[in-house]
């Protein structure tokens, strides 16, 4: 009886384990595809403005008319939303979390290769 028991405890423990290791494998995935999405954001909120300000500015300095400044205001807008929404950081969180998934997943994978008979 005592045997069952602990056989049974054992087998408790697999199924946990392995399903630790699914939830851990959907969430890495989960956090891996936000880090892409908000990297290639942070990626255009650097990149538009540069290219919008250096256009204007050539433009300026070209004698073009004074409402072309205003272009340059709008690709400040852009700038200041880039640093308050901070996608580079969130996306590195999210990379942070999503590697701690995978140590999860792997952990758990270990335990119960483990306690398999």
């Amino acid at each position: 009886m005592e045997n069952f028991k602990n056989n049974q405890k054992i087998e408790n423990l697999v199924n946990e384990c392995r399903r630790v290791e699914e939830d851990s494998t959907y969430t890495a995935e989960a956090h891996y595809l936000f880090a892409a999405s908000l990297s290639k954001k942070s990626f255009w909120f650097k990149f538009i403005p540069v290219i919008i300000t250096g256009i204007s500015a050539l433009a300026l300095l070209l004698g073009s008319p004074n409402w072309v400044s205003w272009i340059t205001l709008i690709s400040s807008i852009i700038a200041i939303t880039n640093i308050i929404l901070e996608p580079e950081s969130k996306a590195k969180e999210h990379e942070f979390a999503a590697k701690s998934f995978t140590v999860l997943k792997h952990d758990a994978r270990s335990l119960y290769e483990s306690f398999k008979p």
